[in-house]
């Protein structure tokens, strides 16, 4: 069951992303155009993407290593945890209950006589 819900969450998240990045190569492609409004002009914002990377143009080198330092820690802080987790799951769903029951389950295939004997998984 909760194999599944992890299949699920992964494919939820790249269909956010493959949305994310359509909806940005098509906002990148139309002509960028100053609006105005109220009789005042003002300039186009810029998408959300390039945001954050003109943010860390504009700050001091070594401040912008040390934020890029941090979110990139915070990164692969992020996957090495969904890794135990997913590496949890397999172990505990898939590989112990078949390939390796706990020892009060191997007695009912070791039994001495021919008598055939359910085992729980």
């Amino acid at each position: 069951m909760a194999s599944s819900w992890l299949v699920l969450t992964i494919v939820a998240a790249y269909r956010v992303v493959l949305a994310l990045i359509s909806f940005w190569v098509r906002r990148s492609t139309q002509s960028a155009k100053n609006f105005t409004s109220g009789g005042k002009e003002f300039p186009t914002v810029i998408p959300s993407l390039q945001a954050f990377a003109q943010f860390f143009g504009h700050m001091h080198e070594w401040m912008a290593g040390i934020a890029v330092a941090g979110l990139a820690g915070a990164l692969f802080g992020t996957m090495a945890a969904l890794t135990m987790g997913i590496a949890t799951l397999l172990l505990k769903d898939f590989y112990q209950p078949f390939f390796n029951p706990p020892p009060g389950d191997r007695a009912c295939h070791q039994n001495n006589n021919d008598e055939v004997r359910p085992c729980s998984l």
